[in-house]
């Protein structure tokens, strides 16, 4: 998460660490607070790992000239985002994901025509496991969408509240409701290398989730990030998706300071 795009390459170990917890973690509920529904994806993660390390650590499999290239292809992927990536945006694990599962089927198929009944009933049950925390999250999620709602409502307040000529960071996004143009900036850092300043940031849940990881990964930009927005901003404009921040002393398209 350096300037350095290249650490990874200096301190291997440590970037598979950081592809695995950052990246994977990530996306499914690591860094969740509690004991939350969204935990329950870890599940699913879990059997991913053993799936994988399965098929790696299985004679038949590694030996099978078919899975040996999927391994192979599946590790050089996995390297090269560890290695070459820092910003370990759960966006490319569609690189990786559907090679782990090809991976992990191979695994599960291995064992369920095997001989012993206790590891064939283990992941029967592992399966049915990850299958209704995948199922039940797919529909929980067309049902209930607040990201419509508030991202409509986000942006009608900067429509409101900004005018045209402000200068905006926060997530892509709002591009489609605020215009395609050099006014928005998405920069996770908050202008940290590039010295921007904007009028507002608008954090989604994206960039929420980088600000936590920055705690751990480099304190140094946490400390600015959080100390840029508790001296330098005020919040406006909150919802369960959106914060909306104001630069301090600026003055508003409505007028007011």
């Amino acid at each position: 998460l350096g300037a350095n795009r290249w650490s990874g390459l200096t301190s291997p170990l440590a970037a598979f660490k950081r592809e695995y917890f950052l990246r994977y973690g990530s996306m499914f509920g690591w860094y969740e607070r509690g004991l939350s529904v969204e935990r329950l994806r870890l599940v699913v993660l879990a059997v991913y790992t053993v799936g994988v390390l399965g098929a790696l650590f299985t004679r038949a499999i590694r030996t099978h000239r078919g899975f040996r290239w999927l391994l192979l292809l599946a590790g050089a992927d996995f390297c090269a985002l560890a290695l070459l990536d820092g910003l370990k945006s759960v966006n490319y694990l569609v690189h990786t994901l559907p090679l782990c599962t090809a991976l992990a089927a191979a695994f599960a198929v291995h064992i369920l025509y095997g001989r012993r009944r206790m590891q064939r009933a283990a992941v029967l049950l592992a399966l049915a496991g990850c299958s209704a925390i995948q199922i039940g999250g797919t529909l929980h999620s067309f049902r209930y969408q607040p990201e419509r709602r508030d991202y409509t409502a986000a942006v009608d307040f900067m429509k409101q509240r900004a005018g045209n000529c402000s200068q905006v960071m926060g997530g892509a996004e709002m591009a489609f409701g605020l215009g395609f143009g050099p006014n928005l900036v998405d920069d996770l850092r908050l202008g940290y290398f590039s010295g921007k300043r904007a009028d507002y940031i608008v954090t989604n849940s994206i960039y929420r989730s980088f600000f936590e990881r920055t705690a751990i990964i480099d304190p140094g930009l946490h400390t600015y990030l959080v100390k840029l927005l508790e001296t330098r901003y005020r919040l406006v404009f909150r919802n369960s998706t959106y914060s909306i921040y104001e630069r301090m002393g600026r003055v508003t398209a409505a007028g007011s300071a």
